[in-house]
């Protein structure tokens, strides 16, 4: 599998997704050879009345099949990781999670959207086209015939997609859930960490000056001096109960 798709996707999702980005690439190859100047089905009166004097008529037609074409490989954003996940190379957002809904909610409406456009081509045969050759009109109806599919096509990988998202949605809840004791243990171990600390300097001497580092003593000089200096404050306390913890020289490992 292409190393850019899921590892969770199923394997139709996969093949209807490409199957539905590449429904719009026979019709949009026909209508650049038209902006091109080739009659491809039509008669040359029909072409001259299509495309119209100037470069508007060209430039709409291949426009057309540009658009046509990058709404069909968005489409594999339903099967790839650049649909869950902001690529890493776009400024300020990449590496972010993109919302299940910012994904299905357009894929539904390009999927009502399909249906509504291409659907009628299903009679194409059946409306008469005056301005096309007899064998034009035959063929032309079969490179539009496969976006009748786009919809089906398109509602399918966004059930997967939507159904994969929700499935990862649960997983990552039962993540949390079931790492809430190890938070809550790991938070109560540093609190014990730090009143250790607290304890050995507040009643032991930490300087050689007052206390000698025995057990018992009276307040210290080193627990003065790190309640008074703030920046110390914590780390001192921290620092010194990783040392009790760890049975270094003066903790209570020893």
């Amino acid at each position: 599998m292409n190393p850019s798709v899921d590892r969770n996707v199923q394997r139709w999702a996969v093949w209807t997704a490409h199957a539905a980005a590449l429904v719009a690439l026979p019709s949009s190859l026909w209508r650049v050879g038209l902006a091109l100047g080739l009659p491809l089905g039509y008669t040359e009166q029909g072409l001259r009345d299509l495309i119209g004097p100037g470069t508007l008529g060209p430039v709409a037609l291949i426009g057309l099949s540009v658009l046509a074409e990058v709404a069909a490989v968005l489409t594999l954003a339903l099967v790839h990781r650049w649909g869950e996940v902001v690529p890493g190379w776009v400024p300020r957002l990449g590496g972010r999670t993109i919302p299940a809904r910012a994904v299905v909610v357009p894929s539904w409406i390009a999927v009502a959207a399909h249906a509504l456009l291409w659907t009628p081509f299903l009679y194409w045969w059946q409306l008469p086209h005056p301005d096309m050759t007899g064998t034009g009109r035959f063929v032309v109806g079969f490179l539009y015939l496969p976006l009748v599919a786009w919809a089906p096509l398109m509602a399918a990988a966004t059930v997967a997609y939507q159904r994969r998202r929700a499935a990862w949605g649960r997983r990552s809840a039962q993540a949390v859930e079931s790492g809430y004791p190890q938070v809550v243990e790991i938070c109560g171990w540093l609190c014990v960490v730090a009143g250790e600390g607290l304890v050995r300097s507040c009643f032991t001497g930490n300087d050689r000056g007052m206390g000698g580092g025995r057990r018992g003593g009276r307040l210290g000089t080193g627990a003065v001096h790190m309640w008074m200096t703030p920046p110390r404050r914590p780390c001192g306390a921290f620092l010194a109960g990783v040392d009790v913890l760890a049975g270094r020289p003066g903790g209570i490992g020893r």
